[in-house]
């Protein structure tokens, strides 16, 4: 495993925990999957409702019927990985 330098480095995992490392050893897949985690926010963020191919909800108790999905944690990862391929795909077709 490729190991990278620095003085400080933080970051925020899922579900709101925070990682901070002080030394000169941090493990490049935990900032590897911080970049992931940012890329799907940054994507997730650039979804309009009408067009985008997933949407956040407010209050989604009320906006939402019975039937509809609604994923979450991994499940919202995987929707958001899947939608950013086939926007990927769409685009170079």
């Amino acid at each position: 495993m490729e190991k990278l330098t620095h003085t400080t480095f933080a970051f925020m995992l899922p579900h709101g925990k925070h990682i901070r490392f002080t030394g000169d050893a941090i493990e490049a897949e935990l900032i590897d999957a911080a970049f992931k985690n940012s890329e799907r926010y940054c994507w997730l963020r650039a979804q309009n409702w009408d067009t985008g191919l997933l949407a956040v909800v407010a209050d989604p108790k009320s906006a939402i019927k019975l039937g509809y999905d609604a994923p979450s944690l991994a499940r919202l990862d995987e929707a958001i990985d899947a939608a950013m391929v086939a926007e990927k795909v769409f685009r170079a077709a």
